[in-house]
Order: C-alpha cells, then sequence, then structure tokens
C-alpha cells in the first residue's frame, strides 16, 4: 500500500459532533428573559395584525398600531404592562425592562 492511504487508516478517528442545538437544547445564551418575551409579542401581535388586516379588515390593521405606539412610549418611559405579566410569571430580569428589580 502506498503511505498515504496506510497514514489515513492508521490516523485516529474522531467522534463525530452533535450540533449544539441537539447537544443543549435550552443553552443559558439563549435563554428568555423579559426583554426577549416582550420583543416576542410585540412583533407576533404586530405580525398577526397586519397579516388580519390584509385578510380579515382593515380594521385589524388598529392592533399593530396600538402594539407599535405601546412599543414607543415603553421606550421612552420604560412602562410596559407585558413587561410586568412576564415578571409576574417569573422570567428573568432582562436590561430593557427591570421593573423594578435591580440586575446584580
Amino acid at each position: 500500500m502506498p503511505d498515504g492511504i496506510a497514514r489515513r487508516q492508521a490516523a485516529p478517528t474522531r467522534a463525530r459532533r452533535r450540533p449544539l442545538c441537539l447537544l443543549r437544547p435550552f443553552d443559558r445564551r439563549f435563554a428568555v428573559n423579559v426583554d426577549r418575551a416582550v420583543f416576542a409579542l410585540a412583533g407576533t401581535m404586530v405580525l398577526a395584525g397586519i397579516i388580519l388586516g390584509w385578510l380579515v379588515s382593515p380594521y385589524w390593521l388598529l392592533l399593530a398600531a396600538f402594539v407599535g405606539a405601546n412599543m414607543l412610549q415603553a421606550a421612552f418611559t420604560g412602562f410596559c404592562p407585558a413587561a410586568m405579566i412576564f415578571n409576574q410569571l417569573g422570567l428573568k430580569p432582562g436590561a430593557a425592562f427591570s421593573c423594578g428589580v435591580t440586575a446584580h
């Protein structure tokens, strides 16, 4: 046999790595906190309002406008009812909506 083939066969085999998402599905970097939950809820409601406004009735666009106005006032005041609800549900506080809880 040529030397190249013998070297490839003698090389130690490495175990195949599983993707990170299968290895640790609940990685701490992607843990849901209050901020991510608020942004996910707001994005879902805006998209739902736009889709329903397109398919059902233009009045559903008022839902998207209300959510957008709520996000704008939350940016200036820091008051967000959804953040307070998610905080009561036990989600970890984030940087944007601390709800009176100081981060350590």
